[in-house]
C-alpha cells in the first residue's frame, strides 16, 4: 500500500494550482481592496499569497507533480501486470531525473515554468499573453527577504527577478532530489517481482546467439518457479523419472528454453500483433500479447511445456494495478471506521493481537459462495476445541431458521378474524380504515 498514490488528489492538486496561476491577477485585487483597509488577519494569509516567490513556486510544483499524475493514471488501468509497472516507473523517474540534471529554459518538461520565464525575469507574471491587463507585477510590495550567503553579512535587500529566477530553478532541483531519494521507498519491486519482470524481458533476449539464449535469465526462473512452489502448487507437475530433482530439475528448465526458442521462431510470425509503436514511434514488444498468445490452443505454442503455461498464467493475473489498491484501501478503511469503529489497524497488527479488519477486509473481497465453503471440516476442526451448544431444537417444533430459509410462508394472525368485525368496526367509526388487515382463508 505504500505505492499506492491518490490519483484524483494529485490530478485535482494540478489543476487547482493551474486555475490560481491563472487568476492570479485577482489576488492583487483581493490585496488591493484588504490593503485600503480590510482586516489585518485576511491582510496577513494574503501576504504570503503577493510574496513574489509565491506564483513561481506554484509553477514548479503543477510542472513536477504533472509528471506523477501522469504516471498515476497509467496506474490506473484494470490490465497492469509487472513489466508495465516497470516500464512507467522507470518512464516517470527518468522524466524527474532530467528536470533534475537539465536547465530549468532547456527542458521541455518544464512547460508552465519555460512559459512564465521570460516574464518573471522582467518582475511580472502574465497568466494570459492575450490579456495583458490581468498581468500582475509581483515586484511592486516591499516584501524582503535574508538570502543565505557565505562570507558575506546577512542583512535584508531586495527581492530582484535575478534572485526569484535563482530560487525557483533550486527548489525545482531540491524537489526531484527528494522525490528520486524517496523513490527507492516507495517505487522499487521486490525480490520475486524483478525476477518476474527479468524472465520476460523479452527485447534483452539475445536471439543471434542460441547458447546465450539457453542460458539467459535462468536463475530468476528458478527462484520465481521455487518461491511458487513453497505453497500449494507443485512443480513440475509431472516428475520426469523417480529421481526427479523437482523445481531445480532439468525438465524444468528445459520448458523455460523451449519458451524463449519458440519466441526467437515465431516473432516474425506474429510480428503484427507481438509488437507495438509507442507514441515517440519506437517499435516494442508487447509482452502481454505474447504470453497470451502460449494459452491460444490454436497457435500450439503451449505443447510440452505444460509448467511453464502455469506460471505464465500466474505472472499474467499480477497486477500493481492502483484501482484494485485503491478499492482495497477504501474497503479496510470502510470496515475499520464503520464496522470496529477504528479500534483496529495495523498498530494492533504489529503488536501481535489478532487483525480483526485485516480478516473481515479478506472476506469481503473474496467473496466465495455458501455452498463452495467445507462446512463439514470446519465444523469437524471446531468441535475438536470447543463443546457442543446447549440450547436444542424441539423436536416436535418446526425451527423458524429453517422455515424462513425454505421461505415458507408464516401464518400471520390479525386483529381482526373475520369480515364482520371488520364491518362492525366501520359502522362504529362511521369509515373505512385506511389499511384493512384482513386474514388469509
Amino acid at each position: 500500500m505504500k505505492r499506492l498514490v491518490e490519483t484524483r488528489f494529485i490530478r485535482y492538486l494540478v489543476g487547482s494550482i493551474d486555475a490560481l496561476l491563472t487568476n492570479a491577477y485577482v489576488l492583487e485585487l483581493m490585496w488591493q481592496e484588504q490593503s485600503a483597509g480590510g482586516d489585518m488577519d485576511v491582510q496577513g494569509h494574503l501576504k504570503n499569497l503577493v510574496n513574489p516567490l509565491f506564483l513561481p513556486t506554484l509553477v514548479i510544483l503543477a510542472d513536477v507533480f504533472s509528471q506523477s499524475a501522469f504516471a498515476s493514471e497509467t496506474a490506473q488501468s484494470d490490465i497492469y501486470p509487472l513489466w508495465d509497472d516497470k516500464a512507467n516507473i522507470d518512464k516517470f523517474l527518468c522524466n524527474i531525473k532530467r528536470m533534475n540534471d537539465l536547465p530549468v529554459l532547456e527542458n521541455p518538461l518544464n512547460r508552465r515554468l519555460r512559459l512564465h520565464h521570460p516574464s518573471i525575469a522582467t518582475g511580472h507574471f502574465t497568466p494570459d499573453a492575450n490579456k495583458p491587463d490581468q498581468q500582475v507585477n509581483i515586484m511592486q510590495y516591499d516584501v524582503r527577504f535574508q538570502p543565505r550567503l557565505r562570507n558575506q553579512q546577512h542583512r535584508q535587500q531586495e527581492l530582484t527577478p535575478e534572485d526569484i529566477i535563482e530560487t525557483v530553478e533550486v527548489r525545482v532541483k531540491q524537489l526531484t532530489s527528494a522525490i528520486l531519494r524517496e523513490s527507492v521507498t516507495f517505487l522499487a519491486q521486490g525480490e520475486q517481482e524483478r525476477d518476474i519482470v527479468k524472465i520476460f524481458d523479452l527485447k534483452s533476449f539475445d536471439f543471434h546467439d542460441p547458447g546465450s539464449l539457453s542460458q539467459q535469465f535462468n536463475d530468476e526462473f528458478v527462484s520465481v518457479a521455487s518461491h511458487l512452489d513453497k505453497g500449494t502448487l507443485l512443480f513440475p507437475r509431472n516428475l520426469c523419472s523417480p529421481l526427479c530433482g523437482g523445481v531445480k530439475c532439468l525438465c524444468l528448465l528445459n520448458q523455460f528454453k523451449t519458451f524463449k526458442e519458440r519466441v526467437r521462431d515465431n516473432k516474425d510470425r506474429f510480428r503484427g500483433v507481438w509488437f507495438v509503436v509507442n507514441e515517440a514511434g519506437q517499435v516494442k514488444w508487447n509482452i502481454t500479447t505474447v504470453l497470451s498468445y502460449f494459452h491460444k490452443i490454436e497457435y500450439a505454442l503451449h505443447e510440452d511445456i505444460p509448467d511453464l503455461a502455469e506460471i505464465i498464467e500466474i505472472c499474467l493475473v499480477m497486477s500493481r494495478s492502483q484501482s484494485d489498491m485503491e478499492r482495497a484501501g477504501k474497503l479496510m478503511k470502510d470496515v475499520s471506521d464503520k464496522r470496529f469503529g477504528g479500534k483496529f489497524n495495523e498498530a494492533h497488527h504489529e503488536k501481535g493481537k489478532r487483525d480483526r479488519v485485516n480478516e473481515e477486509t479478506f472476506l469481503y473481497g473474496n467473496y466465495v459462495p455458501l455452498h463452495s465453503l467445507p462446512l463439514h471440516e470446519v465444523s469437524q476442526e471446531w468441535t475438536k476445541k470447543h463443546l457442543p451448544p446447549i440450547m436444542k431444537t424441539n423436536p416436535g417444533k418446526e425451527s423458524s431458521t429453517l422455515r424462513t430459509l425454505e421461505n415458507k410462508e408464516p401464518n400471520v394472525r390479525f386483529w381482526f378474524n373475520s369480515f364482520t368485525a371488520i364491518g362492525d368496526f366501520c359502522r362504529h367509526y362511521g369509515r373505512l380504515p385506511q389499511a384493512t388487515l384482513v386474514d388469509k382463508y
